[in-house]
């Protein structure tokens, strides 16, 4: 009964059949239920962003279109969820404030600071999720964070007699390991604590196969319920019109980015747009601009478990290679690189970004409004991922949204990650290094041509969708290796998104 309300698909329908207004819900019709049986009515904890939760968000919808079920979010004021969350006449938001900011300050010590965190959290999820909100008969949590949400939810399943959901999407102690060490006494507590009251949930999901038979192993959690994220139908190719839309929408917030150089190798064209034109005098019609940059497109949490560093690393390493001589300037195109997202460490890499001085890429980062996000995904000619996993057993739905929008994706590589990816094998072990006075030392750049232009399949006999790289030279002979030949359009980034 407990999966009957949430064991669906985490994606359902944008713009649904018979909907009165762009991106409106259509009226829900609820699955029947049996005499005397009230409707779902389910709590989905997000104990963070919820406008930056986007399983989470399709959690909420897939409840409340499938089954007809009340929605009642709780989690945190912020970011502004999807416009068919926001509007939908069953799902309702109950929004807490974060913990003070100067509780994540290092002049506080931090035993301090997490007490303080703990008891504001705590009392703000009590007092909504067991008083203020109507009796639910099922609570969905999303975790990580776990402290204090595990006891809190358990607590108002136990007096409110619901059904408690955990939704794994990592472990919560792996991530703490990542501030605070594998030898702290901090992540030693966390690690128990998240392993005995998780065990106290009366149903699971999890994001891969690996941590469902992690977690069977591990601590006992023989009822995990593998449910694989997958792209709602909004993440679309998008049109070189809507291209030139979202490009002159995005244009103040790109030519104000902090990582921007002035000056660099898509300033001096297009008016804020490098990649569109008009087709008339007059200014209507759009087109691909000639000899435009191709759009490489990357979101991040800014967080230690995505090295960042290695994408940087392996632009300034790209830009070598491109600028070398005459014909690599022909034969590779220049780079617009959009790096999305928020997270501590975005100041830090907006800093480097700024002092690469690159020739042949341009970088810029921004924080996209919902219904940008996948129009952005929908004209990018590739997408990279740095995202490593604390845990080695998450999957990044950065990909899965990236798919979706039919766009090939370069991503690092770690042990789970070929249950998303399917891997081009032409593009395995390739390299290229810094050499003597700062040139680029080709170790190895794919040989396309000698491999064939045919498409490669997985083992599976499923089309590749990616390339998985380890170090920044892999990535920047796979940059090379995907885009040569963009220009003319003979590119293999075009191949796998044909």
């Amino acid at each position: 009964a407990v999966f009957r309300a949430v064991a669906m698909p985490p994606r359902r329908r944008s713009a649904r059949a018979g909907a009165t207004d762009a991106g409106a819900p259509s009226n829900p019709r609820p699955v029947p239920t049996a005499a005397g049986e009230k409707p779902a009515r389910v709590q989905v904890v997000v104990l963070g962003d919820f406008g930056r939760s986007p399983r989470m968000q399709y959690h909420a919808l897939s409840l409340a279109d499938s089954l007809g079920a009340d929605v009642d979010v709780v989690a945190y004021v912020g970011s502004e969820p999807r416009r068919e969350v926001a509007v939908h006449p069953n799902i309702r938001m109950a929004l807490i404030q974060p913990p003070p900011r100067w509780t994540t300050s290092r002049r506080v010590p931090r035993i301090v600071a997490l007490a303080v965190r703990v008891a504001t959290q705590t009392a703000q999820m009590l007092w909504t999720t067991a008083v203020a909100l109507p009796k639910p008969t099922h609570v969905l949590l999303q975790t990580p964070p776990c402290v204090p949400s595990f006891a809190v939810c358990w607590l108002v399943c136990f007096i409110r007699r619901a059904k408690f959901v955990i939704d794994w999407h990592n472990f919560a102690y792996t991530l703490m390991a990542l501030k605070f060490g594998t030898s702290s006494p901090i992540v030693f507590v966390a690690r128990v604590y998240e392993r005995m009251l998780g065990r106290l949930g009366h149903a699971h999901l999890a994001v891969t196969d690996a941590m469902a038979t992690w977690l069977h192993e591990r601590w006992g959690i023989t009822n995990a319920v593998v449910l694989h994220d997958a792209p709602p139908e909004f993440f679309r190719p998008a049109s070189v019109t809507e291209t030139r839309a979202l490009m002159r929408r995005l244009a103040p917030a790109l030519d104000t980015s902090p990582a921007r150089v002035p000056g660099d190798c898509c300033d001096a064209i297009g008016g804020g747009d490098p990649l569109t034109t008009t087709t008339t005098a007059t200014g209507r019609g759009a087109r691909w601009r000639e000899g435009r940059p191709a759009l490489v497109v990357s979101s991040t949490s800014w967080t230690p478990d995505e090295d960042f560093g290695v994408l940087l690393d392996a632009l300034t390493l790209y830009d070598q290679v491109a600028g070398a001589d005459v014909e690599a300037i022909a034969r590779y195109p220049d780079l617009l690189v959009v790096v999305t997202g928020k997270g501590p460490q975005r100041a830090h890499y907006e800093s480097r970004m700024r002092s690469l001085r690159l020739k042949r890429v341009a970088v810029r980062t921004a924080w996209l409004e919902s219904g940008d996000y996948p129009t952005l995904l929908g004209a990018a000619d590739l997408g990279v991922c740095a995202h490593t996993s604390s845990s080695g057993l998450d999957l990044p739905m950065k990909v899965v949204d990236m798919f979706g929008c039919g766009l090939p994706v370069l991503a690092a590589r770690y042990d789970v990650i070929h249950e998303l990816v399917r891997e081009d094998a032409r593009f395995a072990g390739g390299s290229v290094r810094t050499g003597a006075r700062g040139k680029p030392r080709v170790v190895r750049l794919p040989d396309v041509a000698a491999g064939g232009r045919r498409r490669r399949t997985a083992g599976d006999g499923a089309a590749s969708n990616g390339c998985l790289f380890g170090t920044a030279g892999e990535l920047a002979a796979q940059l090379c290796g995907v885009l040569e030949g963009f220009r003319a359009g003979t590119s293999v980034a075009g191949e796998m998104r044909a």
